[in-house]
């Protein structure tokens, strides 16, 4: 597996480390370097390319925005340097004792090892919940820039899978808080910057607020959840480059079915 790092400096308060371990798509996540502190770690496959980057390099801290393996496994690694890691309650108890991570999505960015975090008062940074694609995730602005570090906040455009812990309620509420909060930027994990980000995020949140009537319509005429699939999505979408869905490839984990339950389930409602 070829690991890799980019990294690119948009002119801003932040230089962006694109790492990846797909030479041939650069399939990649961010973690994001702001005057000696690290945003995210990138997964345990990446982690070397980004410390050797940081060599050299004055390093005080790293915030954790959420659990995922993407994010967080690099994090031992950093830890071991003697680098405190912060991140919220929920981000903290996952990763103390974090579950294993099923082997598909291991083949990509590792398994995540327990580290302890330090909850992220007095970082430079305001912390914001932005719960949605995971429960415990936390933004970070740099109120002197307006960008906001916004993890997966911007992840799926069209979104029509769904993992567990995904909550497209949670989704809705937090992308009415990022336009009201109105950053200069988002500076995400997966879309690099979005220096625009209003309609962008209004994009995302009229399509959420669309595919709800529509679901909820659905099932007011008696379709059961894998009918819903079919009659909003077309089936089961298939994983790029493969014959297989989604739910195939991940042995059920990720799917569209999973996705129209979450819409279902209605606001305030915990999703396994």
């Amino acid at each position: 597996m070829a690991a890799m790092i980019e990294a690119v400096n948009h002119g801003g308060p932040a230089v962006e480390l694109r790492l990846g371990t797909r030479p041939e798509s650069f399939d990649h996540v961010a973690a994001w370097y702001l005057d000696g502190l690290l945003i995210d770690t990138g997964g345990a496959h990446t982690v070397a390319e980004l410390l050797g980057w940081l060599r050299g390099r004055r390093l005080e801290g790293a915030v954790i925005g959420h659990w995922h393996e993407d994010h967080s496994a690099g994090a031992a690694a950093v830890a071991r340097l003697g680098v405190p890691l912060f991140g919220g309650r929920s981000t903290a108890a996952r990763l103390r004792r974090p579950a294993r991570v099923p082997n598909y999505r291991a083949a990509l960015w590792g398994q995540i090892e327990p580290v302890k975090l330090h909850p992220p008062e007095g970082q430079p940074l305001r912390t914001l919940r932005l719960p949605g694609h995971s429960p415990d995730q936390l933004g970070y602005l740099h109120e002197p820039s307006g960008w906001l570090f916004s993890g997966d906040v911007a992840l799926r455009r069209r979104q029509s899978i769904a993992m567990p812990g995904e909550d497209p309620w949670a989704m809705m509420e937090t992308l009415r808080v990022v336009l009201d909060l109105q950053p200069a930027a988002l500076a995400t994990s997966h879309r690099s910057l979005i220096t625009d980000p209003a309609p962008f995020v209004r994009d995302q949140l009229d399509y959420l607020e669309e595919l709800a009537s529509r679901i909820q319509a659905a099932r007011l005429q008696g379709f059961s959840p894998r009918a819903i699939v079919t009659e909003v999505f077309g089936g089961e979408p298939l994983a790029p480059g493969t014959p297989l869905s989604w739910r195939d490839l991940s042995s059920g984990e990720f799917s569209a079915e999973r996705w129209v339950r979450a819409f279902l389930r209605g606001p305030g409602r915990s999703v396994p």
